[in-house]
């Protein structure tokens, strides 16, 4: 379903696929979306999920990669264990070294891996 929301002089217009409607406040705009998804209430609506991809770790001056780094930020942000960890970022190419993944956890485990110089980027967990 293709939603999308346009803050208006007069409420909120919420486009859903073909049908339009106008809302005037909060608790109209969460009864609609709630009705239109069978959720009974705002609360159940799930929260997006993410994926951590780890596009490249830094390299000694001999070019061998340095993991350990992304190894120990990835355990202390997720809690992982260490042999988990590991084949995360050893097996990364083309796959999520972390998944399903509120935003604020993937936020900070990019943050944590950026810092110890790892390349990173968030996709929307499929």
């Amino acid at each position: 379903m293709n939603i999308q929301i346009t803050q208006m002089e007069n409420g909120v217009v919420v486009k859903m696929d073909k049908k339009q409607y106008v809302v005037e406040n909060a608790s109209s705009l969460a009864a609609l979306i709630t009705s239109q998804f069978k959720f009974s209430s705002i609360n159940e609506i799930p929260e997006p999920l993410y994926q951590v991809m780890v596009n490249d770790v830094p390299r000694n001056e001999d070019g061998d990669e340095r993991i350990i780094p992304a190894i120990k930020a990835m355990r202390n942000i997720l809690g992982t264990g260490l042999k988990e960890t590991k084949d995360a970022i050893d097996n990364r190419a083309n796959k999520a070294v972390a998944t399903n993944l509120p935003i604020k956890t993937a936020k900070e485990l990019c943050h944590a891996l950026v810092a110890v110089g790892c390349k990173v980027h968030i996709e929307g967990a499929n």
